[in-house]
């Protein structure tokens, strides 16, 4: 599988790449119900426009590391390999600070 970056939207569009959200616990969107970035948590849904999309948790903020971003990419990874998909957009205007 091949991961391609976007950062704050701009750049990058590869038709049929699944974006990929990274959410710490408690700061996914609030219409994102049931969802609610514990570590390894994700959900895989159809946005507004019918693209697939893929949220995933890291868990508590103060607690996050190398480890844990290593863990979740990993398993995030797998998940859309078994779904047949052959590339992932990660969206890094999910990420404090980006």
């Amino acid at each position: 599988m091949k991961f391609l970056a976007s950062v704050h939207g701009k750049a990058f569009k590869k038709r049929d790449a699944v974006p990929v959200e990274f959410y710490f616990e408690n700061g996914a969107p609030q219409t994102l119900r049931g969802f609610s970035g514990k570590v390894g948590e994700r959900i895989f849904l159809h946005d507004r426009s019918g693209q697939w999309r893929m949220m995933a948790g890291l868990g508590q903020q103060d607690k996050f590391n190398a480890d844990i971003l290593r863990k979740v990419s990993a398993e995030a990874a797998q998940e859309l390999a078994t779904r047949g998909v052959r590339d992932a957009l990660i969206l890094l205007s999910s990420w404090p600070g980006a």
